[in-house]
């Protein structure tokens, strides 16, 4: 009997120990979505790097790292502590799409940050690679069979009047 409590009491220490990282990685989280949500952006990005190094496996929050440096970084002002945002930016929605690549706008805004911290081909080859690497993917797939808006569209349901053509408001011819 007494062997049986310690062999449980060992188990539930080590359960315990175990996710004693995962379990400090989701107060930093909190605290992180906490200042974010406060527009503290300056005190949540640490605090979501933390919990990233506390619990490797939250792929997750590579996305609010990104954001919370984009929100942190200037466009055109040159100093090194911005750079450093921007490069933390790209570094985390780089590490966060390659967990959600279907994640389309961070792939925009990974694209706006490149842009914006003046690298464009770095950008041209980010696009690129995206591009094919989704053009696979069942969504993609089912987007290139759509029809493609005509001419003079904005969207691909046009209203224009398309006389005997389903699916568009035909046209009324004058009476004579």
């Amino acid at each position: 009997m007494h062997r049986i409590a310690a062999t449980a009491f060992f188990v539930t220490v080590s359960l315990a120990l175990g996710g004693c990282d995962k379990f400090a990685a989701r107060e930093h989280f909190h605290r992180a979505n906490n200042y974010y949500q406060e527009e503290a952006y300056a005190s949540a990005l640490p605090e979501f790097q933390r919990g990233l190094e506390l619990d490797p496996s939250a792929t997750q929050v590579w996305r609010s790292v990104g954001f919370s440096a984009l929100a942190l970084y200037r466009p055109g002002i040159e100093d090194p502590e911005n750079k450093q945002y921007a490069e933390i930016a790209v570094d985390a929605f780089r590490k966060y799409l390659s967990a959600y690549p279907e994640d389309q706008k961070v792939r925009e805004y990974l694209e706006s940050i490149l842009m914006g911290s003046g690298r464009q081909d770095e950008r041209s080859r980010c696009s690129w690679r995206m591009l094919r690497s989704t053009l696979g993917t069942p969504r993609s797939r089912a987007a290139s069979s759509r029809p493609w808006p005509r001419p003079g569209c904005s969207s691909a349901p046009c209203n224009r009047r398309t006389p005997g053509v389903p699916g568009t408001p035909s046209s009324t011819t004058p009476s004579a």
